[in-house]
């Protein structure tokens, strides 16, 4: 529930989401090979800082020598991410492997839809909420995109603040 209040609070923020933000800065274009490449590596360094927050010996591995979808299985073994929101990590990098192997491929709004649909209950609330206030989410399947991201980060970011304040 803190979790999910957090990321509430940070998504719905103007504030914590204004374009000075790097990462926004990377994510803010209209190719959408960029948005997905560039938001898939924010989203990346985030899930590593979480899963060496629960490491005892962080140096002992180098989590650059793993691939992607084993970084999220070991973080939900970790238990440092509830394994509901591991699909939307998966599908995320999903849709980049797809852009990054496949010259030409176009994301659809098809394609975002799907990984809206792989929001975990928790996560679908701030989204919902965030849709009401910016109305372009209906209707531009690239900023759908860039908000589902956003989210993302945010959430892994949010864990990491949760386990670091209770250790």
């Amino acid at each position: 529930a803190q979790v999910l209040s957090n990321v509430e609070n940070t998504y719905m923020s103007d504030s914590e989401l204004n374009n000075e933000d790097p990462m926004l800065q990377h994510i803010n274009a209209d190719d959408p090979l960029q948005i997905v490449v560039r938001g898939h590596l924010y989203v990346e360094a985030a899930l590593n800082k979480l899963i060496c927050f629960k490491l005892s010996i962080p140096k002992a591995i180098d989590l650059s020598d793993l691939r992607y979808p084993l970084k999220v299985a070991l973080a939900v073994a970790l238990g440092v991410l509830p394994q509901v929101d591991s699909g939307s990590l998966l599908a995320l990098n999903k849709l980049r492997n797809r852009l990054a192997h496949n010259i030409g491929y176009q994301v659809k709004p098809k394609d975002v839809k799907e990984l809206l649909g792989t929001l975990s209950p928790m996560m679908r609330v701030p989204y919902k909420k965030f849709l009401k206030r910016k109305p372009s989410l209906n209707t531009d399947h690239l900023e759908q995109l860039r908000s589902y991201i956003v989210l993302l980060e945010i959430m892994l970011n949010q864990l990491l603040k949760l386990y670091s304040s209770a250790k």
